[in-house]
Formats: C-alpha cells, structure tokens, sequence
C-alpha cells in the first residue's frame, strides 16, 4: 500500500488499476484427516459451516490484510472471469444468526471457557497456512479473532509450502487456507470443487451432486446467457453450502507513465492489449 502511495504523489506516473486472476478462500475438509473415510467430525455438518461463513466479516479481513486492494469474491470466480456477478446468492456476515446457528446445531459454552463444547467436545480445529503467504498469515490471525467472538476456538499451524502442499493434497487438515489462479474460462471450477475434482485439486472432497449437474450444464450450453444463468445457479448452490469462505480477491495495479494514453491490462496476459496503446507527442 506505502508503494502506490508513492505513485500517487508523482506527477508523471500514474495506477492503472485491475483484477487479479486468482482469489483465496478457507476450505473445509469434508473427510476426517484421520480416518478418510469417515465424514469430518465437525465439517460434514452443513449448518456448522455456515454459521462460519455468517461469522467471518470478509470485508473487515480484505480492508485489513490487502489494505483494501481487494475484494470480497461472489463464490470460486472472479471479476476477470465473464460469470461473475454482484447478483451471485451468498452469506452474509452476521454474528447475530451465527450464534443463533450455533445453539440451534446444540452448541452452548456449558462450563464458561468462552469456547462452545457440544456432548463433552469443544467447537475447536485447525487451520493449515502456508508461511510463504503474507497475506494468508495476516489474514488468518483476523479469521481467527472473528470465530473467537462467537465461541470458535481455531488454531493457526504454519508451515512451509511444500509441507502445506503436501497436507493440501492428501487431506491431512481440517480446514486449509488456500489460493488459486483462476483459468479465463470458468471450466477450472470442475477440477477444483466437482465430485470429478476430488483427488485433484478438490482437496477438501466437497460434493454435491446438484452441483456437479449445474457445472455441467452450464458447460455444456452454447447460449452465453443461458450459461451465465446456470453458472450463477451453481455459484448459489456451492454458497449456500458453505463448501468453503470465499477470503479475498486481490486488485492489482500497474504503474503507467503519464506519456501512455489508452492503457488497459488484461488480467490473464499483460501484453494483449498493448497495441492499443498510445504515445503522446
């Protein structure tokens, strides 16, 4: 944030500002690490996710941890691909409902630790980060404070990338803080949260089977705005499960020299654009 300051306040220079292609989320592990083939103990059961989700204020962790160079994503997209929309459904922060969600589901702090138990176990997991990820760390640490006030307790592990990867990918975690680059098209969807994802980059085994149809569907119609509709069916469907909490979107911004007229970027490739671009006199 101190850098584009400094561009702000030089006269021959200025931002030109677009979306990153990539967005980092909170994903749950549906399995248990320990026994696979058993549901999670706590994130198989969808109305415990989503008094997360109602829990976590996204706007507060993006302001804070990308210093507002961000946005709160719709679902598993963002504004560099064609789907998205401020129309997708989603939750919406509020710790009112949460805690309602919470005592509804029988979680109640009954011996007064702060922290909610439910028959004898406490509402506690882990979250998996990678050291590398700035940003990720400082967010997860905000995460943490805002579950913490609706009497989740989570831990923060830490560790190096190839660890966190190789934790990711075999299911060994209970919830993981993860980042994707997004493809242009919005086919990327099916390896990262189908049923046909699961094993590949669909760590946290999530499946729903409306879902599954929906991306198919939507893949499979050649009418771009009858697709657009079905994508944001699907988008609705994987929200309202809480599959996961969508974090942040990053903006970028590129730094122009005020000689340069009709300067766009292209968030997939920087360069595509570039002959539109003029040279003032």
């Amino acid at each position: 944030p101190e850098n584009l300051e400094r561009i702000r306040s030089a006269e021959h220079l200025r931002l030109v500002d677009y979306p990153a292609p990539a967005y980092g989320y909170i994903g749950f592990n549906f399995r248990s690490p320990e026994e696979p083939d058993r549901p999670h103990p706590i994130f198989s059961d969808r109305e415990l996710r989503r008094a997360l989700a109602l829990a976590t204020d996204r706007q507060a962790i993006v302001d804070a941890a990308l210093g507002g160079n961000g946005n709160v994503p719709v679902g598993p997209t963002g504004r560099a691909v064609w789907i998205w929309s401020e129309e997708i459904s989603q939750i919406s922060f509020d710790t009112v409902q949460a805690r309602s969600a919470l005592a509804r589901s029988g979680w109640s702090d009954s011996d007064g630790d702060g922290v909610l138990d439910r028959a004898g176990r406490p509402l506690e997991f882990e979250l998996l980060v990678p050291s590398s990820s700035g940003v990720r760390r400082r967010s997860a640490v905000i995460f943490q404070d805002q579950l913490r006030r609706v009497g989740v307790s989570m831990s923060i592990q830490e560790v190096e990338f190839n660890t966190f990867l190789d934790r990711a990918t075999t299911g060994r975690f209970d919830a993981v803080f993860g980042a994707f680059a997004l493809d242009p098209s919005p086919r990327g969807i099916t390896q990262l949260w189908t049923t046909d994802g699961i094993g590949q980059s669909n760590w946290g085994s999530y499946s729903n089977p409306e879902f599954d149809h929906l991306v198919a569907s939507a893949l499979e119609t050649r009418d771009r705005a009858a697709a657009e509709r079905i994508w944001h069916e699907a988008l609705g469907v994987i929200n309202e499960d809480a599959a996961a909490i969508w974090i942040f979107e990053p903006q970028l911004s590129a730094v122009v020299h005020s000689r340069f007229d009709e300067v766009s970027v292209r968030p997939d490739q920087w360069a595509a654009d570039l002959w539109k671009w003029q040279l003032r006199n």
